[in-house]
């Protein structure tokens, strides 16, 4: 049987937008298939993804610029919404590159997920948001 089609405060999951107190924030998370979801079951549907795909992208937690965070304890890697995918066990970066945008450094990464998953990435430490790919025969 088929689901009927979502009200007009339901997302595709069947539940309501997530509630935030971010004003640049609708509580909605959308698919590469246009589908809408609650950032719950973003969240679930991304630890899933943990497990079936060879790359992702995911944001690094903000956090100083070596791989201890606020406290001493390790950086993480989050969704959009800061839910935990996993941990950054290394993190190092190039020497400072310039061009016309301004100075910026390569970011090389290694985290372990919430499966016990090796991953690597790497990307402009100008941004918080890197792509991820699995380490396989690790």
């Amino acid at each position: 049987m088929r689901r009927p089609p979502p009200g007009p405060y339901e997302l595709d999951c069947g539940h309501p937008p997530t509630a935030t107190r971010y004003a640049f924030t609708n509580g909605v998370a959308r698919t590469a298939g246009g589908w809408t979801m609650c950032y719950r079951c973003a969240y679930d549907d991304q630890v899933v993804d943990l497990l079936v795909r060879d790359s992702i992208y995911a944001y690094i937690a903000s956090g100083p610029s070596h791989h201890l965070g606020p406290g001493g304890g390790r950086l993480k890697v989050t969704t959009w919404p800061s839910e935990v995918l996993g941990t950054v066990l290394c993190l190092h970066f190039s020497r400072p590159r310039c061009s016309r945008h301004g100075d910026w450094r390569m970011r090389y990464i290694r985290v372990r997920d919430l499966h016990g998953q090796m991953w690597a990435g790497r990307g402009s430490d100008q941004y918080d948001v890197i792509r991820l790919r699995r380490i396989t025969g690790s």
